[in-house]
């Protein structure tokens, strides 16, 4: 119960985190802050697509028809995207929701990893792995324990098995010392930038490298199996790109 409700916590966590990091992004252009200026960002943002997508059609001799017809999915695909990311709460009210969020995962994963201890210690009992060592002394049965040395634990943030003494998670690549997080900084705007060209790269820029190959698969196999959803996760790929990298 607790590692799933830690998992739709992080879940709505990386929602929250893409979502400011969309707003962030279109408060570049200083056109405004109000849903209408960031919208007006937002067509600037779509028309990033136009050129690839006018080479793409070059290359596959496309009809004319077939290109408008492209370009107009593609623009509505990408609008229809900034406005849920931008409308989708207010920044205020995703800001306190970004602070309870993270207080809850803070207050829910001691409890998960305790849980997870007790639970390994009973599994190591029952299977007898730590034996009783039985000694005779003066006629007397002296029962003693072994030692049980904990030596893996749970990532926080991946809740895959790393050890005790790591400071970074081997398979999601997140750090757990937060000053060393603070020095290891990425620049947001570069990992956006290299998603917008080849999906999953800003991820990869990021050191999170599963994350990105995961987003180059489901990204392509969005676009071959249909250019909408296609560009629709492209749209998120770089936002998520672009967020959390502070």
């Amino acid at each position: 119960m607790l590692a799933s409700e830690i998992r739709n916590l992080n879940i709505k966590l990386k929602s929250i985190q893409i979502r400011q990091a969309a707003r962030k992004a279109f408060d570049l252009t200083q056109f405004g802050t109000g849903n209408f200026e960031r919208m007006l960002s937002a067509m600037v943002f779509a028309a990033l697509f136009v050129p690839p997508l006018l080479i793409a059609a070059a290359v596959w001799e496309l009809r004319a028809d077939y290109m408008i017809a492209i370009l107009v999915a593609s623009a509505v695909t990408v609008l229809s995207t900034c406005a849920a990311l931008v409308m989708w709460s207010s920044d205020e009210s995703l800001a306190d929701e970004f602070v309870q969020v993270k207080s809850q995962l803070a207050d829910l994963l001691p409890k998960l990893l305790a849980e997870k201890e007790q639970r390994k210690q009973q599994q190591i009992q029952q299977r007898g792995q730590s034996a009783n060592v039985a000694n005779v002394k003066s006629g007397e049965v002296v029962i003693s324990k072994k030692a049980v040395v904990v030596t893996t634990s749970r990532c926080p943030f991946c809740r895959e098995i790393i050890s005790v003494n790591a400071i970074k998670c081997k398979h999601c690549g997140e750090l757990f010392d937060d000053s060393i997080r603070r020095a290891r900084s990425y620049n947001p705007g570069v990992a956006a930038v290299l998603s917008f060209f080849w999906p999953g790269l800003g991820q990869i820029y990021k050191r999170k490298v599963l994350s990105g190959l995961l987003w180059l698969f489901v990204v392509v196999v969005g676009y071959v199996m249909c250019f909408v959803p296609g560009l629709f996760l492209h749209v998120i790929c770089i936002f998520d790109a672009a967020s959390g990298g502070e």
